[in-house]
């Protein structure tokens, strides 16, 4: 699974899929939800990201089914990876209609009481949703931020610092954005 990011964040998509798709397949094998459902979800955001969202989407909804089955504790990470990959897809009202039912059942869930993963995905699938609605950042964005330094999970702030100078740049705050990118 690792190795599979590590070949993501180097710009070489077909490793990154197989080394996911070998991860999988060896924990599909013994019952692993990590990699049943968590290195899925990573390769569901792999392959949106290179761009084969069709793939990403079956993928996701893979996920989904696992989670739905036998890991109703992951429900929201599922969900929220495939919130993102419609998003991607433009379909934004069924990202928005996800993520408004994981939204309802994480509220009453304090936020240091959520794995870091899922907090991160559902926080970046409200981000992803707001920013094609070109509204305000979500108060959730900056409270994830904090919380992952926190949590010692610094390594998924980038994305959420991105996404917040996305809006910044949406409201012509350059000097901002860049503040932003900066950190």
């Amino acid at each position: 699974w690792i190795v599979g990011n590590v070949h993501s964040d180097r710009g070489e998509g077909s490793r990154a899929v197989q080394a996911m798709e070998n991860s999988i397949r060896m924990g599909e094998r013994v019952g692993f939800a990590g990699a049943e459902v968590g290195v899925r979800n990573a390769l569901a955001m792999t392959l949106g990201h290179y761009g084969l969202l069709d793939r990403a989407l079956e993928t996701a909804q893979k996920s989904v089914t696992i989670v739905e089955q036998r890991f109703a504790t992951w429900k929201p990470w599922g969900y929220a990876v495939l919130a993102r990959i419609f998003v991607r897809l433009g379909k934004i009202d069924q990202a928005e209609a996800i993520m408004k039912d994981v939204s309802e059942g994480l509220n009453e869930t304090p936020l240091n009481q959520v794995m870091p993963l899922i907090a991160l995905h559902v926080g970046m699938a409200q981000a992803e949703i707001a920013l094609t609605r070109q509204s305000t950042v979500p108060p959730l964005v900056d409270a994830l931020a904090e919380y992952l330094g926190r949590a010692q999970a610094r390594g998924f702030v980038p994305e959420l610092l991105l996404a917040k100078s996305r809006f910044l740049v949406m409201q012509n705050k350059l000097d901002d954005a860049t503040a932003k990118l900066m950190e």
